[in-house]
């Protein structure tokens, strides 16, 4: 998303870009020795794959860290990460584990927009802010 100011040319002056980061997420249906979730796909049909890597961060829908060992089958999770070209893989960067009873939508993820005075970041979202961006 970006936001700006429109200039004579046509071209844009901009004063805030955000940057969504890849997400999926989904109920956790399998968990294998190595790293890798199996969740239900987008839409409750098929499934969909999530691998990690040692530099995976964990962390509760509070963004407390959590024990990779509390991701089993049935947790809900959202992952951010690099997504394959098919769109059913993500080698996640950022696992969030959801609250029991959560549907995996709608959940609170405070803020997604940087104050047009200065940058912060926010999980799964990347804002700069200034002219000429």
């Amino acid at each position: 998303m970006v936001e700006g100011t429109t200039n004579t040319d046509g071209s844009l002056s901009a004063l805030l870009v955000t940057i969504q980061t890849p997400r999926l997420m989904g109920q956790v249906t399998a968990v294998s020795t190595d790293g890798t979730y199996t969740i239900t796909g987008r839409m409750g049909t098929g499934s969909e794959m999530v691998t990690t890597t040692a530099s995976t961060v964990y962390v509760n829908a509070s963004g407390a860290t959590v024990l990779p060992s509390s991701i089993t089958t049935g947790t809900r999770i959202s992952a951010e990460g690099t997504l394959s070209t098919d769109g059913k893989t993500m080698t996640a960067t950022r696992i969030t584990v959801l609250p029991a009873g959560s549907n995996g939508r709608g959940g609170h993820f405070p803020g997604s927009k940087a104050p047009k005075s200065g940058a912060t970041a926010t999980p799964g979202t990347t804002t700069t802010s200034g002219s000429g961006v």
